[in-house]
């Protein structure tokens, strides 16, 4: 008897374990396991008394006589129901599992039974054969920071320092520098557009059909924490997808280059307005 074409409810070979039996609760395999049982041979009756005679060629057989019963005497023996031995062990209760049964997903409710849950699951979750696993926001967020690091060099940091030594405003000044705003307030735009740019990729990942995606939140915390997460959850579902992870490690790589570079050149005027300002020379 089926349902929904699925079996009702009862004990049947476990898919995983043909040792043992597994509950299948009508929607879906349960916990329940138990061994597959011996069949049980009928007894073999147990006569009290001598063996019968065998009666020699020609002669009539002597009617059987129950046991325990005289000679020349019939007891009636009254007709006892057959029982079938019981196989299979009793329906387990689920009145003290801590959780609601969960039911069976539709894609697998025109599945005959022979197409096993188990079995079933093992493509769960995978996009098809095909599915983008990248597109241009995702590239644009993986190159963003090279951009934020580059404007270091339009401050014109030697200049602030030359300023510096002759003009006290020149701090008040160095505000207004087109350079140090484009780096002050350029990296904060660039930091937002980071935010904005994994908020659409996630969305984009939702639409190629991606079950799983790895949360746009992480963009705040860092780009490296949330491209990689990211490749590794499309990774899973479709087979590939780590082109922008390795891309973002080179980012990262040549950003900490340039930066180590601009950290020179500021360490070199410093140590060179030093050497020939007097006073701090000596």
């Amino acid at each position: 008897m089926t349902t929904n074409g699925l079996p009702s409810a009862g004990w049947y070979a476990d898919p995983q374990d043909a040792a043992q039996l597994r509950w299948w609760d009508g929607a879906r395999w349960s916990d329940h396991t138990a061994p597959v049982p011996e069949p049980v041979a009928p007894a073999a009756p147990v006569f009290a008394g001598p063996l019968p005679t065998v009666p020699k060629y020609g002669e009539m057989a002597p009617a059987a006589q129950p046991v325990g019963a005289q000679p020349g005497t019939a007891e009636p023996v009254a007709a006892q129901p057959f029982v079938a031995p019981s196989y299979a062990p009793s329906a387990p209760s689920y009145s003290a599992q801590p959780y609601p049964a969960q039911p069976i997903s539709r894609q697998y409710a025109g599945q005959p039974y022979a197409a096993q849950p188990y079995g079933m699951t093992m493509t769960q979750g995978r996009v098809p054969d095909g599915t983008p696993t990248a597109n241009w926001l995702i590239w644009a967020y993986t190159l963003l920071p090279l951009l934020s690091v580059l404007t270091l060099f339009a401050w014109d940091f030697e200049g602030y320092m030359l300023a510096s030594m002759t003009d006290p405003a020149a701090s008040t000044m160095m505000m207004l520098d087109p350079g140090y705003l484009l780096l002050s307030v350029g990296s904060w735009v660039i930091a937002a557009g980071m935010i904005v740019l994994a908020v659409l990729d996630w969305r984009w990942l939702g639409q190629q059909g991606y079950s799983r995606r790895f949360h746009w939140a992480w963009a705040i915390l860092s780009n490296l924490v949330y491209v990689i997460g990211r490749c590794v959850v499309v990774n899973r579902q479709a087979g590939r997808g780590f082109a922008p992870m390795w891309a973002t490690l080179a980012v990262s790589v040549l950003s900490l280059v340039l930066v180590i570079v601009w950290f020179m050149q500021m360490m070199n005027v410093i140590m060179a307005m030093v050497s020939t300002t007097p006073g701090i020379a000596s």
